[in-house]
């Protein structure tokens, strides 16, 4: 994706097509987000919103909006992410884009989630989950799916986010929407830990690992070894478990170069909870 986006860049440059140039980055601050590069993600995010403005380009006004909000929350500065979402609800651009307004809603569910506010989150979760355009445009329905599942994991609903993520899986292997994959098999994971169900929540999770190693997604694969640390009975493969992980989160703190992100990502809960030493009771 990223090599095609280059090319692209190419074309519309020698064609001062200033449309092309936003449309070329329309997803690719979503590969940078995977991948763990997370400032080139908020440059390319930007870059295409700010051109998409001037081309009068609109999903750069909304789903990639939508895609700087989500990764606002992976980075900790939710309260920014929030305020994304809601100028892209509350302009009139929206009316000419219908087809986003589920995935942003979930992205804000998502948002108020990591927040601490749960009545918010699965108001913003039921209201997305009412967009009648998910049926139709069934790929902007996976965000809203899996924060669905999210919301339900927080309020103890495992049996429901099982199911659901169950169902999901079937969807996007039919989609060959890999990128999700990962994702999707860790939250059923939790699904299934949360059930009592240890053995079917770690095959769950190594099937999410080599998934996410596959496409190279730093992103989900950190919070994935840190699940499977915390089940491994072996120490010895516990703490190899755990390095993988604490790795990753250097390698993406290394890529933020805002120090305040920078800051807000490292002091995220479950971010600290890998990186700081494991203190064992004498």
């Amino acid at each position: 994706a990223l090599d095609l986006s280059e090319e692209a860049l190419e074309i519309s440059e020698a064609i001062d097509n200033t449309w092309g140039r936003s449309y070329r980055l329309w997803k690719i601050g979503f590969a940078f987000a995977e991948r763990g590069d997370w400032s080139h993600a908020l440059n390319a995010m930007h870059e295409c919103i700010r051109l998409g403005e001037l081309a009068g380009f609109l999903p750069s006004q909304t789903q990639t909006r939508a895609d700087l909000a989500a990764l606002y929350g992976e980075l900790g500065a939710t309260q920014r992410g929030i305020e994304v979402v809601q100028h892209v609800l509350s302009t009139g651009k929206l009316s000419g884009h219908l087809v986003d307004r589920g995935a942003l809603l979930s992205i804000l569910a998502s948002l108020h989630l990591t927040a601490g506010n749960r009545a918010a989150a699965r108001d913003a979760i039921e209201e997305a989950k009412k967009d009648p355009y998910l049926d139709t445009w069934r790929i902007l329905a996976i965000p809203v799916r899996l924060i669905d599942a999210e919301v339900a994991l927080v309020q103890g609903e495992n049996v429901y986010a099982a199911a659901a993520m169950e169902k999901l899986l079937v969807d996007l292997r039919q989609f060959g929407a890999r990128v999700y994959v990962p994702n999707c098999l860790y939250l059923l994971g939790k699904a299934l830990a949360q059930q009592g169900k240890p053995k079917e929540s770690r095959e769950r999770w190594l099937e999410a690992r080599d998934k996410a190693e596959e496409i190279g997604s730093r992103r989900i694969l950190w919070r994935i070894l840190h699940a499977l640390s915390q089940i491994e009975s072996d120490p010895i493969r516990a703490e190899r478990l755990r390095t993988g992980a604490r790795d990753i989160l250097e390698y993406i703190s290394e890529h933020i170069d805002q120090p305040e992100l920078r800051d807000s990502f490292l002091n995220q809960p479950d971010v600290r909870a890998v990186l700081e030493p494991v203190r064992l009771l004498p």
